[in-house]
């Protein structure tokens, strides 16, 4: 078999060049084609994908305000729970001290205000008094239960005889 070449070498390799520009023309009209398709098929997965995203950033907010108000109830609770723990912290015997003082009021005695402070263990009763004596008989009768101590009052309260409005302080234990 003859092998015979009537294209000259330049025109052969003219013939190579257009078949290659050809090959990459078809394949960059086939990339442009299927990019265009992509590209309708990828438009409305952007559409749903943002109104996606706007939903989930509202319900983060509106998760966001009810975390606030539980947060904000869960802190209140807690500042209850240590107020709680402070006044257990101290048992001091509360019914004792009323106790001590309703059993030191004679029956002429009346008390209005009773206040006391455990930090500094103070106290203050307000009350009425029909007489002196019943008013001094308080004072000693408190003295003597042991738990109160250093009381004062005024002094114009033991100058008047009856029907004494009387302001009494002191210190307890």
């Amino acid at each position: 078999m003859i092998y015979l070449n009537l294209i000259s070498p330049q025109q052969q390799r003219l013939i190579k060049i257009k078949t290659i520009y050809y090959y990459i023309e078809n394949f960059l009209g086939l990339l442009v084609f299927a990019l265009i398709i992509l590209t309708t098929i990828l438009i409305p997965i952007n559409g749903t994908l943002n109104s996606l995203n706007r939903l989930i950033l509202d319900s983060e907010k509106i998760n966001e305000t009810k975390g606030s108000a539980i947060n904000l109830k869960i802190y209140d609770f807690n500042k209850s729970v240590l107020i709680l723990d402070k006044i257990e912290a101290t048992k001091y015997d509360w019914l004792n001290f009323m106790q001590k003082i309703s059993q030191a009021a004679p029956a002429n005695i009346s008390l209005n205000k009773i206040t006391a402070k455990l930090t500094d263990h103070q106290f203050e009763i307000t009350g009425f008094a029909d007489t002196r004596d019943g008013f001094i008989a308080f004072k000693n009768n408190l003295v003597n239960t042991n738990i109160f101590y250093n009381l004062n009052s005024p002094i114009s309260e033991i100058l008047i005889k009856d029907n004494i409005d009387f302001d009494l302080k002191g210190l307890f234990k």
